[in-house]
């Protein structure tokens, strides 16, 4: 087994009480794996409700790589995906490829609702801008504004939902 499937069911096994914890929450938006300090430096794995975002920073995934991640966050999570892979290697990088895999199905790269503390939240993993609409480690915030903002109006003042 490659070490980068090692270190992705290393991390998927480490989490799964965790995901047990938001799943019952209403939250489907989360990071999976963390390369940098999970053994593939540069490497994310993020879920954004039926999608899996894998993004590289360093260096190009691999064809057979990217479907074995793919294939692993399926079967760990037991529901199918859709994949959207960005290579954020270099400059343009996120530009669709010949193969079929790395362009990602016209159903992956439209808008789609992921959830997060039981709200619905638009997600898109490759568009224009730089992340996905939704920055995933300010769950906790927005938990808190939710909370303390129960029968109130709240204007939200920051891009993309981050805080």
């Amino acid at each position: 087994m490659p070490a980068l499937i090692q270190a992705l069911r290393a991390a998927l096994d480490a989490r799964s009480s965790l995901l047990d914890s938001l799943h019952e929450q209403g939250t489907d938006c989360y990071r999976l794996f963390h390369g940098s300090q999970e053994g593939a430096s540069g490497l994310t794995v993020d879920r954004y409700g039926a999608q899996l975002l894998v993004q590289s920073f360093h260096q190009t995934l691999e064809r057979e790589d990217l479907l074995a991640v793919h294939g692993a966050v399926e079967q760990h999570l037991q529901t199918p995906l859709l994949l959207v892979y960005n290579d954020r290697s270099r400059g343009n990088s996120r530009i669709d490829r010949e193969d079929s895999v790395y362009r990602a199905e016209d159903a992956a790269l439209v808008d789609l609702v992921g959830r997060e503390w039981g709200l619905n939240y638009r997600v898109r993993g490759r568009h224009p801008g730089q992340d996905p609409l939704l920055f995933l480690d300010l769950r906790n915030a927005r938990g808190w504004v939710k909370q303390h903002s129960a029968g109130k109006s709240v204007l939200n003042l920051f891009a993309y939902t981050c805080g």
